[in-house]
């Protein structure tokens, strides 16, 4: 009886372990969840036109309570990430822009977001946004305060010496260390 419970025990134990190690193993990140998003739909979209997040998510349904902007055409827009956020893509015409977003769906009183390490982030979107233009990320056209971890800050990426509403841009809204809106911008008229 006790060899049986303490082969049970080891067998329990070895299981649980190996759970662990693959929960582990396939853990991603909102972090990466952002960046695939960015650099794996939004951005060849904008680059391609080739529809975005073709391969997951769902079509918005009549229930979603989900608002896309009227003024996006030839695109779509599905719920995606676990049912957090709402991707939405297409082109403006006047200015001619082509556009894709990722809008945190609300959850009671909060909105979803991404969390992220701020550590680096500036620099990791910095580079992941380059095959989109020079861009840089914009301090001075942005609402960035360094010091502070608890105000909502709008942060921006800009081609350089463009004004602030020509040339491809990528913008994101971040409380804390939370990002709930991120938005790429393609100027069609350069």
């Amino acid at each position: 009886m006790v060899s049986k419970l303490a082969g049970f025990l080891v067998g329990a134990g070895v299981a649980a372990v190996a759970v662990w190690g693959f929960k582990t193993w396939r853990h991603v990140s909102d972090e990466d969840l952002l960046m695939a998003a960015l650099t794996d739909h939004c951005l060849p979209y904008v680059l391609t036109a080739e529809a975005p997040f073709a391969d997951m998510g769902r079509p918005i349904g009549v229930y979603d309570n989900v608002e896309v902007d009227d003024r996006l055409t030839g695109g779509g827009a599905k719920i995606v990430i676990d049912a957090r956020f709402v991707a939405s893509w297409g082109e403006i015409i006047e200015p001619p822009l082509r556009i894709c977003r990722l809008d945190g769906r609300p959850l009671g009183a909060y909105t979803q977001a991404f969390e992220i390490e701020p550590d680096d982030f500036h620099d990791q979107i910095t580079t992941a946004v380059q095959p989109l233009g020079d861009l840089q990320l914009d301090q001075d056209r942005t609402d960035i305060d360094d010091g502070v971890d608890d105000l909502y800050q709008t942060l921006g990426w800009f081609e350089g010496d463009m004004p602030l509403a020509q040339g491809n841009r990528v913008v994101m809204s971040v409380v804390q260390s939370q990002v709930s809106n991120v938005i790429v911008i393609r100027d069609l008229a350069n």
